[in-house]
């Protein structure tokens, strides 16, 4: 029987982690199943300076040689289709950042506006999809899927301390019924996290569709001129950025962390060949 399950956590929680988990274990048992997502996840590792230019070519609708799940900026429209022509074929679907880019706020659960939204969630069950959503916090989604799930999943991010990026160590997950208890419980280790698991997602993606974009724009009055702008802002702080690794006050705090550490005077001469700086 289909499942509604939120996916709760704060940032770095794990949640897209296990959204790219479950699809994995979905695609290798189940190929044939549809997956969808409003956020990139592929069925195997990218290199990650491709990642981005592969999720580029799926949002124009192009082919691509990776085996991926469907990606739907607007998830719901694609789950508004398959509930219109009544479809009732099993489907499983990942809405990540479900309350801000499938404008799930529950601020606005009462409003008619927003109202064919929540319909569709009472009636994923109905054409037979599995609806996993994800949200920080369970009180920012909508009314209907904070009462209506299945299961609840507490999503926790265990990093290792003082590094930086942060780095896992595992990310625990609880899975609670609904009235809130536990029922069960597992980890996924840092370790296999970053070796299976980030090479098939991007986890800085910002999930928005079109009609999102351009709300963001005429509440802003955004403008051409306005993004030149930005542009340049982006141009002068990366100069302002090269200047500060060059300067005298740089070059002193490295020197003091050379004595203090096993590096050595060949190292540090390489790095300064390496960013272009002359003695």
């Amino acid at each position: 029987m289909a499942e509604l399950n939120l996916f709760i956590g704060n940032k770095g929680g794990g949640k897209t982690t296990l959204a790219c988990y479950l699809a994995q274990y979905a695609h290798q048992t189940c190929p044939n199943v549809p997956i969808v997502t409003n956020t990139p996840i592929f069925f195997a590792n990218i290199p990650e300076g491709r990642k981005r230019k592969l999720s580029e070519d799926l949002e124009e609708g192009k082919e691509i040689d990776v085996p991926h799940a469907i990606l739907r900026r607007s998830s719901l429209k694609w789950l508004a289709i398959k509930t219109i022509l009544k479809d009732t074929r099993y489907a499983l679907m990942f809405p990540d950042e479900a309350s801000l880019a499938e404008d799930l706020e529950s601020r606005g659960s009462h409003a008619y506006s927003t109202a064919p939204r929540t319909w569709l969630i009472a009636l994923s069950r109905k054409i037979n999809v599995d609806l996993d959503m994800l949200t920080q916090m369970m009180s920012m989604i909508d009314k209907r899927a904070q009462w209506l799930g299945d299961f609840y999943w507490l999503c926790i991010g265990n990093y290792i301390p003082e590094t930086a990026p942060p780095v896992p160590e595992s990310f625990s997950y609880q899975i609670c019924d609904r009235d809130l208890k536990k029922i069960n419980a597992f980890d996924i280790s840092g370790e296999d996290a970053t070796r299976w698991l980030f090479p098939r997602f991007i986890t800085e993606d910002v999930p928005l569709s079109d009609a999102r974009i351009r709300q963001f724009i005429d509440f802003f009055e955004i403008e051409d001129e306005d993004k030149k702008e930005f542009a340049l802002d982006m141009i002068r702080a990366r100069k302002e950025y090269a200047e500060l690794q060059r300067s005298e006050f740089i070059l002193e705090e490295t020197r003091k962390f050379v004595k203090r550490t096993e590096v050595k005077q060949e190292d540090f001469k390489d790095y300064k060949q390496d960013m272009g700086i002359h003695p």
